[in-house]
């Protein structure tokens, strides 16, 4: 962002544009500067270990005890695929859960920045009515079919 405080300060300079505007631009590049510090606060702030292990270890507890609590009321030959069944779904649950405590890593799960940012590039150049106008970024298949973008 210096890089933009430099180009506005010298377009002010060259006297492209009126104090006003230079005070609004201004104005809106330290806009960006707050921002920027909200996302990477929000990027770098973690959850307590405590709550990961405390929800990991219930779960384990659960997975444990799901079998004796079943045993009562169904038979034993189809006792053990419930259990099962049941027990991944909480663990896929857990997990994520997990994944979405880190939402700006990258992964195909993950909100799509470069897609979001490609986004707001092409409308920028849109309203500049350049004729350089980048193509969206395509979409790829990942793992479990989940489509992202690079």
């Amino acid at each position: 962002m210096v890089v933009q405080g430099n180009d506005i300060d010298y377009a002010f300079r060259k006297g492209w544009i009126e104090e006003f505007r230079f005070n609004a631009l201004i104005g809106t590049l330290k806009k960006f500067y707050v921002d920027q510090g909200k996302a990477e606060r929000i990027k770098i702030t973690i959850f307590p270990h405590y709550y990961n292990y405390f929800t990991l270890f219930f779960l384990w507890l659960f997975t444990l005890c799901l079998p004796f609590a079943l045993a009562n009321i169904m038979d034993n030959w189809i006792l053990i695929p419930i259990s099962i069944s049941i027990s991944f779904a909480f663990y896929i649950l857990n997990k994520s859960g997990v994944l979405t405590e880190t939402p700006l890593e990258g992964r195909a799960s993950d909100t799509p920045l470069s897609t979001i940012c490609r986004g707001i590039e092409i409308d920028l150049l849109e309203m500049l009515d350049t004729d350089e106008v980048p193509d969206p970024l395509p979409a790829t298949k990942g793992r479990f079919a989940v489509l992202y973008q690079k």
